[in-house]
């Protein structure tokens, strides 16, 4: 519904300035977000060429201050992308005044040619001041005067402590500006060494360089003319004030403000110096690549897992709302922070607004979806153009940074998680904390995007364990679902001490043990997870004994839906009791996804030797979980038993790449190379390097067993290399030169060297036998 007479959606949708909503969430809770500041200059912030540090000083408000547990990352780019060097005006306490703009003239050409539009009905206006068109409110956006005391009340002379240094910006509904925070009433002697200050003195001539007090931004909410919305969300915007994180600039008051037009709500902030999002994206002349967006995102991930478990929600995340400054990425406009929850009106920018977000209000998921938006605005060239809420992620064919292989689709599959329309298929949706979740696997694909074969580093994952052993996994014929790694079990569930504890158990009684600890303790959810899969492990290939593990699987899964579908109708009766409005489809149980069970599925398919179903569980996992190896090297397994061997090559290079401590991975793709049926020299010499890089720290029965089986792989290449070789030389190939003969010879050799390490003598005779079929024909 649109009001006709200002144009405006019907209450509760109402747009406010430049592409940005204000939107009422479910509920009876008063309104909350109102008056915000917004745009692109909105936050403590400098231009492009523009620089602070971190301001000096304590916060003036007494009330608790929440802090940050979250470990920082200091190094830019987490010391696996380089990023541009933050641009920077300079790391004087005195920057924020330098680079304010103080020509009124020039403070009003510049609004007027970036549009100025209607805090009330967000309609354009064409004067600095005066009354809209369409909807008939009186708005102002003269320019505060430097040197005005921004909180001093007219009727308290002498009470100020703010003064104006110069203007920053603004956006539909309010200005921001630069400010000196004197912390007590200034003097006039004061008050002309900061304007000369602001003009360009050097502090030190003027005997101001130990001038009392700091800089800080002050956001003017102009135009809000709702008094009880205005009342509201100066309320909440107190609460803000207990928030300090690295990951957003430092909110030091909201106070009420006077300016010629009388009260208005103000918000000082911690002036941070560098460079917005936004603008990054557009002096690279389009895209950011994709490593260095996630790089420049994880600090915003980190502030929204704190702000969650803080109950709160950030809903207006956008590119023009962060700066990177020398200390990593800053969101500087507060104005999304709203309570999970709570009813009221909230700020968000439709282009970055989850599809359900009107009807349940800012949650954790809506602001994962904000978050990937962002992701995009940063790395995705068809962003607001081709993409918007509606179609967030392309089709690969559109999107050049999908094309890459398989970086490609492990980049898209991160961007389809994250902006899934379905807020239950997103980060989170399940018991994970959703941002802590988006977090994790923002960092494991940025570092499979930044793997660099020169400089490997190996990683610990927080759902899985390490790679569980060369042997298992390279002395198979075929591939292992005993090889793959285990996944880590929660350390806050109850039963996490138990498992942690069952190692000197026998692998064949586990089951039994984590079946009797589960219940035992029936809050733990990882005892019978422990049970299932060592069930699994201890079957090996038996089907029978697989066969218990599917019926453990069925029923845990069916615990669980049963579980959430009660919880489910619980809540729908509380919210039906409240009379509440209910959506027939929100009356429609839909059980949420585990991975971890598509997980177990995958393997006891993979153990029973079926083709297409382990990979097709596999993939499922990796869809859920973008940032781990684990499910790659089993789509890899899953691949190579079904014989697609190009493909379990390409995704076990791409593990080994990433992560050469998965030697299982190294191994699986030598096989791959060695037995593709349209093998080349090529591929051999691949998988020669492979084993080569090995033999420092392989298992030697892998190395020397696939050495003799690539030797022989190449006698029937002979004929051909030697009719292309142009040289006298013979090729060589694992250190054997390339004539049937040497072959042949070195195969015999490889073999009996596996004799060496034969742990029973069916395997002596097996590799004796080997070793004798392997050997040239001779005159003996």
């Amino acid at each position: 519904m649109i009001c006709r007479k200002c144009g405006a959606p019907a209450p509760g949708v109402s747009l406010a300035g430049d592409a940005q909503a204000v939107v009422a969430a479910p509920g009876n809770g008063a309104a909350s977000r109102t008056g915000s500041t917004t745009g692109s200059t909105s936050g403590a912030t400098a231009s492009r060429g523009t620089a602070s540090g971190r301001t000096s000083g304590m916060t003036t408000s007494s009330s608790t201050v929440l802090r940050s547990t979250t470990v920082r990352r200091q190094k830019l780019g987490f010391g696996l992308v380089d990023l541009p060097a933050p641009v920077v005006a300079g790391d004087d306490r005195f920057v924020a005044l330098r680079v304010a703009v103080r020509d009124p003239d020039i403070v009003i050409q510049k609004l007027m040619k970036r549009g100025l539009k209607c805090g009330n009905c967000g309609k354009p206006v064409k004067r600095i001041a005066g009354f809209c068109p369409d909807c008939t409110q009186p708005y102002d956006y003269t320019p505060l005067p430097t040197g005005s005391l921004i909180d001093e009340d007219p009727a308290r002379r002498g009470t100020g402590t703010r003064a104006v240094a110069g203007f920053l910006g603004a956006g539909a509904m309010g200005a921001v500006y630069a400010a000196w925070n004197f912390m007590s009433p200034p003097t006039p002697q004061q008050l002309a060494q900061l304007d000369a200050i602001a003009s360009g003195a050097d502090p030190a001539s003027i005997g101001a360089a130990d001038l009392t007090g700091r800089a800080e931004v002050v956001k003017v909410v102009l135009n809000a003319t709702n008094k009880a919305q205005a009342a509201a969300a100066l309320a909440e915007m107190q609460s803000a004030t207990r928030v300090e994180h690295p990951g957003m600039a430092r909110l030091y008051q909201y106070f009420v403000g006077h300016t010629a037009g009388g009260a208005v709500n103000c918000m000082a902030m911690e002036f941070v110096g560098g460079e917005m999002l936004a603008s990054m994206r557009e002096h690279n002349g389009g895209a950011l690549p994709l490593e260095q967006a996630i790089a420049l995102l994880l600090p915003v991930a980190d502030l929204l897992n704190y702000l969650h478990a803080s109950g709160m929600t950030l809903t207006d995340i956008k590119g023009d709302n962060a700066i990177f400054s020398p200390s990593g990425t800053k969101v500087v406009d507060a104005g999304g922070l709203h309570q999970i929850g709570k009813g009221g009106l909230f700020q968000v920018a439709p282009l970055y607004a989850a599809p359900e977000i009107r009807r349940t209000g800012p949650t954790p998921q809506t602001d994962i979806f904000a978050l990937f938006q962002t992701l995009g605005e940063l790395s995705l060239t068809g962003f607001g153009v081709t993409l918007g809420p509606d179609n967030p992620v392309p089709p690969i064919a559109d999107e050049p940074i999908f094309r890459n292989g398989t970086l490609g689709l492990v980049a898209r599959k991160l961007f389809a998680r994250g902006l899934a329309l379905d807020q239950k298929q997103r980060f989170g949706a399940g018991r994970a904390a959703a941002a802590a979740e988006a977090s994790e696997q923002m960092m494991g694909v940025l570092r499979q995007l930044s793997a660099d074969p020169r400089a490997p580093r190996a990683f610990e994952s927080a759902l899985f364990g390490a790679d569980i052993g060369e042997a298992i996994g390279s002395r198979f014929a075929s591939p292992d679902h005993r090889a793959l790694p285990s996944l880590r079990p929660n350390a806050q569930d109850p039963g996490y001490g138990i498992i942690a504890g069952a190692e000197a158990i026998p692998p064949d009684s586990r089951a039994f043990f984590f079946t009797q600890a589960a219940a035992n303790t029936p809050d733990s959810v990882e005892l019978p997870l422990a049970a299932i899969s060592a069930c699994i492990t201890a079957a090996g290939t038996d089907a029978a004994q697989l066969a218990d593990a599917v019926q453990r699987l069925d029923e845990r899964t069916r615990q669980r839906v049963a579980a959430e579908d009660k919880e489910f109708r619980e809540l729908l009766a509380e919210r039906e009791s409240r009379g509440a409005r209910i959506r027939d489809e929100d009356r429609v149980f839909n059980a949420s996804y585990d991975w971890r069970e598509d997980w177990f599925r995958g393997r006891i398919a993979l153990a029973l030797g079926r083709s297409a179903e382990p990979r097709a569980a596999f993939e499922r996992v990796d869809d859920a979980v973008p940032g781990e190896l684990a499910p790659k090297l089993a789509v890899a397994m899953a691949c190579e038993q079904a014989g697609d061997l190009d493909t379990a090559a390409q995704w076990y290079g791409h593990v080994s790449r990433t992560d050469p401590a998965y030697k299982t991975a190294s191994f699986g793709r030598v096989r791959c190379l060695i037995r593709a049926p349209g093998r080349s020299l090529d591929g051999l010499q691949q998988a020669a390097g492979v084993l080569q890089a090995l033999q420092s720290g392989g298992d030697r029965v892998a190395i020397h067993e696939l050495g003799a089986e690539l030797l022989l792989a190449a006698v029937p290449l002979v004929d051909g290399v030697a009719a292309q070789s142009s040289s006298a030389a013979t090729p060589n190939l694992f250190g054997t030169a390339m004539t049937e003969k040497d072959l042949r010879f070195g195969a015999e050799r490889e073999y009996q060297r596996c004799c060496t390490f034969a742990a029973s003598r069916p395997e002596l005779a097996d590799y004796i036998r080997r070793s004798g079929r392997a050997r040239p024909r001779t005159l003996f």
